[in-house]
């Protein structure tokens, strides 16, 4: 079964819209995907309807970014009540608080490395309604000031350096919870980012309620992948994998295809708490 559970459109920081991603996975003979994109849920309605056209089934989903001890983790939702006033008020905040995020590190960019760019110049590069690091990272590789969207990371837009600015300060307990108040099941992104081989601090994750771990993706080792997998077997939890599909840092391909057990998925499938909820 061909699967990609962690997928982003234009709805956050992709280069896809919802439509042209499904058709993408429809010519990659996908079975099952998610859309989840940051902070926002604006994606699913267009990408569910484009799936049920194209016969590929769309889980809704999100990837939240959260804090914890302050340091960034991302939490997936997935199964969720994704047209529910509350997550609606929530992410309309994230959303706002990201654009004005942007702007600060555009103001940063310019006052450490005098490199100008202007919000006006950044918008008017994408269509999309959620603005990230990449989106600036892109416009620097556009404008020939660096040689590739990593190096714009490695450069200028690293975290911790002069030009970072937080997020929102949602706490990864909060995530969990929401989701789970929501009806969805909640799932550990890519901790082989943050984590790596620290199980206490896996372990904390879970005891906050964590449905699962995303054991499967392009930052992971074969040997990191096996060690999660491992731990979520142990424990009973819900393994999930995905490409984490952008369409820049992996030169427009998916960089990972998932080949989830069936009985992976119907463990999945089987911890959703209510009626699925599309449109």
């Amino acid at each position: 079964m061909k699967v990609d559970l962690h997928l982003h459109t234009t709805a956050s920081d992709g280069i896809l819209s919802p439509k042209r991603l499904l058709r993408y996975v429809k010519l990659t003979k996908h079975e099952l995907i998610a859309i989840t994109d940051h902070d926002t849920v604006d994606g699913i309605k267009e990408g569910v309807l484009e799936g049920e056209r194209l016969g590929v089934d769309v889980i809704p989903g999100v990837e939240i970014s959260t804090y914890k001890d302050g340091k960034e983790h991302h939490i997936l939702g997935y199964y969720f009540d994704w047209r529910d006033s509350e997550l609606e008020d929530l992410f309309a905040s994230m959303k706002q608080v990201r654009e004005d995020r942007i702007k600060k590190i555009l103001n940063n960019l310019f006052v450490h490395f005098n490199i100008r760019i202007t919000f006006e110049e950044l918008s008017a590069h994408f269509n999309v309604r959620n603005y990230g690091r990449p989106h600036i990272a892109l416009v620097l590789f556009k404008k020939g000031l660096v040689e590739s969207v990593q190096q714009a990371f490695d450069l200028y837009l690293y975290d911790d350096g002069p030009c970072n600015v937080s997020k929102l300060p949602f706490s990864s307990k909060e995530a969990v919870d929401i989701i789970h108040r929501k009806g969805g099941i909640a799932i550990l992104a890519h901790p082989g980012i943050h984590i790596a081989q620290n199980t206490d601090m896996l372990d904390e994750f879970m005891e906050m309620g964590m449905d699962g771990i995303e054991v499967f993706h392009p930052t992971h080792t074969p040997e990191l992948a096996e060690m999660y997998l491992d731990y979520a077997n142990e424990r009973d939890l819900i393994v999930t994998g995905g490409s984490d599909y952008h369409g820049y840092l992996n030169e427009d391909v998916f960089s990972l295809n998932i080949d989830l057990a069936q009985e992976q998925v119907n463990k999945m499938l089987a911890k959703v708490r209510r009626p699925l909820l599309y449109l």
